[in-house]
């Protein structure tokens, strides 16, 4: 078969690759938000997996298979069998503008649509589509099309069960060179992979379980040892952004994956995401000395009640500021990711929430307002209390949920002063400012 996938640009720069593949458009106000915003688009750069995973499928079965980022590219390929078009959230405006010209062009061609909004939503893309991907993740769906197996619109696979199963990614078919993870791994090309999908915590804002769900699930250490191989014989990658939800759910598989790493002199640099209460000094040290060079904290909020509120089981205070405190002794980055406009959010809450980010001082800070994404057990909750149902506007920085006690207006002009706040602290002038020239 001759297959596309598609997956177009955005402007301003959509990120499909976090928020559970519904993707984020990081937009702040005033000059420091401004400069924040610029800075992320040209420095943070990651691609998203299904889609790479996809190509590769296929291209493993021995189809033919072309990547395309706009209609014209689509339409030099002539006769294809299928386009596989990755559809997000808040660029729907944009997907069905491009969807509605692809369904002008060869009759013959199906239009399949993926991506966890049009898993939620299908209904906004029947008119332009052959098929919605409706369930699980799917590369289940490309593994069995790759195969020649028929597909029914409602079929549903569920998750991968056996991630070894994937084929690793064909970078080739992307300008993979341009893809960064700037400051928080040193210059140079950084790609993306994962060792494990799922995450048994799922907290009611959790944007990841609609489509990767609770069970957890892990590849084997000679795969993921093999794909760090090739990823830096074959492609020259020195830095890796591990996207697992929680990276160190499993901390005796971590140990022996760094142990291995080591063994192997496998030299390169790398970030994850995990919790707090997932850390230890032990497990710290372990992937210090592997090439861990950054970590993602979701501490959402420093309010215990706002975090009930919300699902999400907190940390101690002080467990929190032990294993920040020794990632930075270690040389080690840390970004830290809060959420404003939690249910129980006064504007002096958030304001001692920006103060405990302060304190904390890391590297990154990303302040969000709290989202109610499709699928999501938050969603069902605040549902009636949605102040917009135009779904281009879930950006994640944009006020979705009727607060008591903030109007919307209110809700953005303390998302600007946190940034404002964050980074013209002087304390985080003086202990970051050097790691962000170069960027």
């Amino acid at each position: 078969m001759r297959i596309v996938f598609y997956d177009n640009p955005h402007s301003p720069p959509v990120d499909k690759s976090v928020t559970g593949g519904f993707g984020s458009i990081t937009e702040v106000g005033g000059i420091i938000g401004k400069l924040y915003t610029r800075m992320k688009h040209r420095s943070v750069k990651m691609p998203a997996l299904s889609v790479v995973y996809g190509i590769s499928i296929f291209k493993s079965r021995g189809h033919e298979v072309h990547f395309c980022k706009n209609p014209n590219e689509v339409r030099d390929v002539r006769r294809a069998d299928a386009i596989f078009f990755h559809a997000g959230m808040p660029t729907l405006n944009k997907d069905l503008s491009d969807l509605a010209i692809l369904k002008t062009f060869d009759p013959r061609t199906k239009i399949i649509v993926f991506g966890t909004f049009p898993k939620e939503r299908p209904e906004l893309y029947e008119d332009l589509a052959d098929m919605v991907i409706l369930d699980g993740e799917p590369e289940n769906i490309f593994l069995k099309m790759a195969n020649g197996e028929s597909v029914e619109p409602d079929l549903k696979l569920g998750p991968v069960n056996n991630l070894d199963d994937l084929p690793y990614p064909l970078w080739e078919y992307f300008d993979y060179v341009e893809f960064s993870y700037k400051p928080f791994l040193p210059g140079g090309t950084a790609l993306p992979m994962a060792i494990s999908r799922g995450c048994p915590y799922n907290c009611d804002y959790c944007n990841y379980m609609p489509q990767q769900g609770k069970n957890i699930r892990y590849r084997s250490i000679d795969s993921i040892t093999s794909e760090i191989r090739t990823l830096i014989n074959n492609y020259n990658v020195k830095n890796i952004v591990f996207r697992d939800l929680v990276f160190t759910l499993n901390k005796n598989l971590i140990i022996e994956l760094c142990k291995s790493i080591t063994k192997h002199n496998l030299n390169f640099n790398f970030s994850i995401e995990t919790r707090t209460d997932l850390l230890d000094k032990k497990i710290i040290e372990v992937m210090a000395e592997a090439g861990l060079k950054h970590i993602n904290l979701g501490i959402e909020s420093f309010s215990d009640k706002s975090l009930g509120s919300i699902g999400r089981k907190p940390d101690k205070i002080e467990h929190q500021e032990e294993v920040i405190n020794e990632a930075h002794k270690r040389g080690i980055k840390v970004s830290a990711f809060y959420i404003i406009g939690l249910p129980f959010d006064t504007e002096e809450s958030i304001k001692e929430n920006i103060k405990y980010a302060k304190k904390l001082n890391t590297l990154g800070a990303q302040f969000c307002l709290l989202t109610p994404y499709p699928g999501t057990p938050i969603f069902e909750q605040y549902k009636n209390r949605l102040i917009t149902k135009d779904w281009n506007q879930f950006t994640e920085y944009r006020p979705i949920i009727k607060n008591d006690n903030l109007p919307p207006g209110k809700l953005l002009k303390l998302r600007d002063f946190a940034y404002r706040s964050y980074y013209t602290n002087p304390f985080w002038m003086m202990k970051h400012a050097r790691e962000i020239v170069p960027w």
